[in-house]
């Protein structure tokens, strides 16, 4: 089913329009003598009245909705470059082109369009298994460029998909069998993500109501990047402490079990950060005194409890995670020091000049950060990496400069799933504050 260059989430208005009949009488000669172009006259004066009633009553029904319930259910128009991108479909490209493996703005910008192309000629069907995937990944990309509004109505599309919605496919026995959304629960890295559009748009109310809908107490009813991204919607409300509370809990392995507890290693990068943001540099300090003073060889297996360690394929993944973590975790271990020690990176009081640092990526390569200050400001930001790109930045190095200049902070929404690099971004930017001093 096509969909239009606008999209209507949720339908929340119904409007009675009031048809006159009036005129009708008006018009039969033997009853009344009027001139046409008085008939005219009356029926067009009828008809602006009840057009005038059905206004006021469409008026009155938009007043009764909240703030919220209006952004949540209106038209929302697409950006310019987010035109669809037609390509073949089918279900051999299942999880379909991701956002979080472009490098350039210009590359995110093309995946969306063509997500944005599969989900509005597909339904969720069985005919077309992953509509509902390709649904996620699209809100997902469009919460990394910034889209907040976009993002919020299709992620809440899948957040409320029925439990027995198809959501991609598996082999069984050599046979091609249906999954479910209750089968593979994308509510667990998604509500996080819903949390994080919602505190962008300022809905503050909304972000707690709907937080308290799922247990971020136990970590396997969620995902590690749901709690990362729900801790920055709560610092995005003022809500620190709730913020912190989430970091703590996915900021040691040991609470992930055998559920991927190599995610704690990054983790730490932007709990880290967070606390450093804040001045909290003792809890700074906390959060990455552990991984430091263990030590990046040999590869500590706390981290990395029930995992395939036998697979080549994961070992080179297992390895880069743990080895670019270690060493961004480093990076803020220090600067945190540094700041106990009255050596503060700020944007004030800034010496003009380029300021180059670089920090390693995802890839195990540097991401090279220069920092320009014009007049006592920051004027330019711009990240490159050279060598082997992080195949995960979610067009990091485009976003997060420009997002760090127009604040003029380092606290700026970061690029969920992309942890790594955004943090070595906002490490570097530091450090060259640093040096301008």
């Amino acid at each position: 089913m096509l969909r239009s260059k606008w999209i209507k989430v949720v339908s929340v208005l119904t409007v009675s329009a009031l048809i006159g009949t009036g005129c009708a009488a008006n018009a039969k000669e033997d009853i009344t003598e009027v001139t046409p172009d008085v008939a005219v006259e009356e029926s067009a004066e009828a008809t602006s009245e009840n057009k005038s009633e059905s206004t006021e009553q469409m008026g009155s029904s938009e007043e009764a909705l909240s703030d919220f319930e209006k952004w949540a259910s209106e038209e929302v128009e697409w950006p310019s470059w987010a035109e669809p991108i037609e390509m073949e479909i089918s279900n051999d490209i299942k999880y379909g082109p991701s956002v979080r493996k472009t490098f350039s703005l210009e590359e995110a910008q093309e995946i969306i369009g063509k997500l944005r192309y599969l989900v509005e000629n597909t339904e969720g069907t069985v005919e077309h298994p992953y509509h509902n995937i390709w649904k996620g990944n699209l809100g997902t990309g469009l919460l990394q460029l910034g889209e907040y509004q976009l993002a919020y109505q299709f992620l809440n599309d899948v957040y409320t998909l029925p439990e027995d919605a198809p959501f991609g496919t598996d082999k069984v026995d050599g046979n091609v069998v249906i999954l479910t959304k209750g089968e593979e629960q994308p509510h667990k890295r998604i509500h996080g993500r819903i949390l994080k559009a919602l505190s962008m748009a300022g809905f503050k109310d909304e972000v707690l109501e709907m937080y308290a809908k799922e247990d971020y107490t136990n970590i396997e009813n969620v995902h590690s990047w749901g709690v990362t991204s729900a801790a920055w919607a709560m610092d995005n409300i003022g809500e620190n402490e709730l913020a912190y509370e989430l970091f703590d809990s996915v900021a040691q392995p040991e609470a992930f079990g055998e559920a991927r507890p190599y995610q704690a290693s990054s983790n730490i990068l932007a709990a880290a950060a967070f606390a450093y943001q804040h001045g909290d540099y003792e809890k700074a300090v906390g959060y990455t005194d552990r991984i430091v003073s263990e030590g990046v060889e040999p590869m500590n297996l706390a981290y990395f409890k029930g995992q395939d360690l036998e697979s080549e394929r994961r070992m080179v993944y297992y390895n880069r995670h743990w080895k670019s973590s270690f060493a961004i975790a480093q990076g803020w271990h220090a600067l945190a020091q540094r700041a106990l020690n009255g050596e503060v990176a700020s944007f004030d009081n800034l010496k003009d000049g380029v300021y180059t640092k670089e920090n390693t990526g995802y890839m195990l390569t540097p991401i090279i950060v220069e920092v320009t200050v014009e007049g006592g400001k920051v004027t330019q930001i711009t990240a490159d990496q050279p060598g082997d790109k992080d195949d995960r930045s979610a067009a990091a190095l485009a976003t997060i400069p420009g997002r760090i200049v127009e604040a003029g902070s380092l606290e700026v929404d970061s690029i969920s799933s992309a942890t790594i690099s955004t943090e070595s971004i906002k490490l570097s930017v530091a450090e060259a504050l640093l040096q301008a001093k």
